[in-house]
């Protein structure tokens, strides 16, 4: 029966088509530089914006301690005046009596400061400063375990697109191969010509996968330089990268280091800096008591002396004491305002600690269901190309048709594909767990 025309136009544009995908090249990648694992830690560290703020948030907070500190040495203020008076005033010299005038009025004078007794507000100024400094640090270990998960996820995902890459090529491989035996069954009349154009299909596909990964390696290789901070291209280096199947710790350990993971910290250091606002609410209640001396020198001149023969000396010793009976109800708002701050922070610590146990559980389990999963894809992949094997024996014996041989080749492809992803999926449920306990492992 003669084939319809505009399905003989159908299958010349399916022809068509696959000998244009069979023709067209693979393009190699531009060349990249490899990058290990610590290197890419080590410069997107360095380069991070996250990392800079808790850097300089600590910063700022070892300011506050230093000036914390500062409170309890005296402070000690200079003073210098020099002015010409327009009109002269007549003046008379008090120890001869004569009649002068000091066109210039000189002055000079220092001045010394301190709290002997403040309601022991410094005491708390201080403890709570370095409270918030223990905070700000924890912080900056918290925001760095953030970075360096996601530069393991980026780092995992260029290793991944690799890795699916090499596995396209190696199906690329099996079915360029068995496309040359099936033209040779075409030829010898052995096979119909469908047997070639499924063949001819598989060798499109796989260079489409190889297409594919090749694309996500290159966007994933991109946002590895993104994260790192480079300008130029680079890529994912396996060599020296731990086996996600090792673990240093049991489960038991990791739950024992979630109690001092950089977030548990940071929340502990924030109640220690509120109980310390407590109490520095509290010295409102007491007396305080400072002392001041002032030590002043003045001279007049008919001109601009800085440093004129006779001076007019003063001095002040000064003890105060100031004993606070009632303000209103502002020592109290402020007292009350620090207690909700205090219970808060509590409130939060505590959470956090538990937080920090269940991401610890959470990620033991997932770490061990990836490495389960891992062995069953490993062992899918052995019986996929057990079973290509046997079916491509029974396709030169004639005993099976292509057909079959390419639904044993698309198994094991994606049994491959499958296991790069396995393998991913456990790198990443190690770094999710080295996160979690906030220390590598």
């Amino acid at each position: 029966m003669p084939v319809p025309f505009v399905f003989r136009r159908a299958g010349a544009r399916v022809v068509g088509a696959l000998a244009l995908a069979l023709g067209a090249p693979v393009v190699p990648a531009a060349a990249q530089r490899p990058l290990s694992l610590p290197q890419a830690l080590a410069l997107a560290r360095a380069a991070a914006p996250t990392i800079a703020e808790a850097r300089g948030v600590e910063r700022s907070a070892a300011a506050a301690r230093r000036a914390a500190v500062s409170r309890f040495i005296p402070s000690v203020n200079l003073t210098a005046n020099a002015a010409e008076q327009n009109p002269v005033t007549p003046r008379v010299n008090p120890a001869t009596g004569e009649l002068i005038s000091g066109r210039w009025a000189m002055s000079e004078g220092v001045a010394i400061n301190l709290d002997l007794f403040s309601g022991f507000n410094r005491l708390a100024d201080l403890r709570g400063a370095r409270a918030a400094l223990d905070a700000a640090e924890a912080r900056t270990e918290a925001q760095d375990v953030a970075l360096a998960l996601q530069v393991k996820q980026q780092f995992f995902a260029s290793l991944q697109a690799r890795e699916a890459e090499r596995a396209a090529e190696e199906q690329l491989r099996l079915a360029e191969a068995q496309l040359a035996a099936s033209r040779l069954r075409v030829i010898a009349r052995t096979v119909t010509r469908s047997d070639s154009l499924r063949a001819t299909l598989a060798v499109a596909q796989a260079r489409l996968a190889i297409g594919t990964a090749r694309n996500d390696r290159l966007v994933a290789d991109a946002a590895l330089a993104r994260l790192t901070g480079q300008a130029a291209a680079v890529t994912a280096d396996s060599a020296g990268l731990a086996d996600p199947r090792t673990l240093a710790l049991d489960s038991a350990a990791l739950v024992a280091l979630a109690g001092r993971t950089p977030a548990v910290r940071a929340a502990e250091s924030r109640v220690a800096e509120a109980e310390q606002n407590v109490r520095g609410a509290r010295s409102g209640y007491w007396p305080t008591l400072a002392l001041s001396w002032v030590r002043n020198r003045v001279a007049t001149a008919p001109r601009f002396d800085p440093f004129p023969p006779q001076f007019n000396h003063a001095g002040q010793l000064r003890f105060a004491i100031n004993v606070p009976v009632w303000n209103q109800y502002v020592r109290e708002q402020q007292l009350v305002q620090a207690q909700v701050v205090a219970a808060t922070a509590d409130a939060t610590a505590r959470d956090a600690r538990l937080a920090a146990r269940q991401q610890v559980l959470q990620g033991f389990g997932a770490w061990r269901t990836a490495l389960l999963q891992l062995d069953v894809q490993a062992a899918s992949v052995v019986a996929a190309e057990e079973d290509l094997r046997v079916q491509e024996q029974r396709y030169a014996l004639g005993a099976s048709t292509q057909l079959d041989v390419q639904v044993s080749q698309n198994a094991l492809a994606a049994a491959r594909l499958a296991l790069v992803q396995a393998r991913f999926a456990a790198r990443l449920a190690r770094a999710q767990l080295e996160a979690a306990v906030g220390r590598d492992l």
